[in-house]
């Protein structure tokens, strides 16, 4: 019930999804956004503009194969042509300070490049934000996506 009111109410009103995590209680995450491909070219150019709002340390592109595929949030809004990312900013079940922060100042950010909250106060997005892939076509990868491959 919840999803079919998620996909029938709010994405109708909604021109961008972040769902945010602190990460699972059995997980030790790296600070990352994750966001799906995109459907076609000019939602990977949506897609990466949010990520890149955004400005997580690290920035996965990923069709969530072995893990979530198209049963996500993002997934959803991927279908209906919402760009989305979703985040793990945390571990063990808690949320450091460091992670907040990563929270806070990302949502403010794209809160900002959005022009739905212009002058709201941010912080600079991190020096040297990374994007690898899992994956990802190899289109995405040419598109200049993975900066910086972890697993």
């Amino acid at each position: 019930m919840i999803a079919h009111y998620v996909e029938t109410v709010l994405f109708p009103l909604s021109d961008i999804v972040i769902d945010l995590h602190s990460g699972g209680k059995s997980l030790d995450h790296y600070p990352v956004a994750l966001a799906r491909p995109g459907l076609n070219s000019e939602a990977t150019a949506k897609i990466r503009t949010l990520l890149q709002a955004f400005g997580a340390p690290y920035s996965v592109v990923t069709t969530g194969e072995g893990g979530g595929a198209g049963s996500t949030l993002y997934a959803a809004a991927e279908q209906h042509g919402i760009p989305a990312l979703s985040t793990e900013l945390g571990s063990g079940g808690t949320l450091s300070a460091h992670g907040l922060s990563i929270a806070k100042n990302g949502v403010r950010r794209v809160l900002k490049a959005y022009g739905i909250a212009p002058d709201v106060a941010t912080a600079n997005r991190p020096e040297r934000s990374s994007c690898a892939r899992s994956a990802v076509p190899a289109r995405l990868c040419a598109a200049g996506w993975a900066f910086r491959a972890f697993c």
